[in-house]
């Protein structure tokens, strides 16, 4: 689908940048879907509570599909699977706008470069 999408949209960029793009499309489509879940499918409990509202830039065909697939049990516990092994990961790198050096400046005593990490 990825290729289909390149050559539909490829507008005078190198072939060279076709992974780089690409992998940046399907990272926007990854975190579109999960925007999609989290905003119309998560709120509700029902089936009919899904299908009643139409999310915008989704087909009224294609919600059917997509609520009748995460309604599946075992979607619904692959998922869970995933929730928790993600809880468990840690180690999420997020400083914001603080510059890496800062945060090491503002350390009093570091004993290692994971502690700044983990701050």
């Amino acid at each position: 689908m990825l290729d289909a999408i390149w050559r539909e949209e490829n507008i005078d960029v190198p072939l060279n940048y076709q992974s780089r793009c690409l992998h940046s499309v399907g990272l926007r489509w990854r975190e579109w879907k999960y925007h999609v879940k989290l905003d119309n499918y998560d709120i509700y409990t029902t089936d009919e509570e899904h299908l009643a509202i139409v999310p915008d830039r989704v087909i009224a065909g294609q919600w059917r599909t997509l609520v009748q697939y995460w309604g599946q049990e075992a979607v619904k516990v692959v998922s869970k699977q995933n929730s928790i092994i993600r809880e468990h990961l840690g180690g999420y790198h997020k400083m914001g706008r603080s510059s890496f050096c800062y945060v090491r400046s503002e350390i009093k005593h570091p004993t290692s470069l994971y502690n700044i990490y983990m701050q």
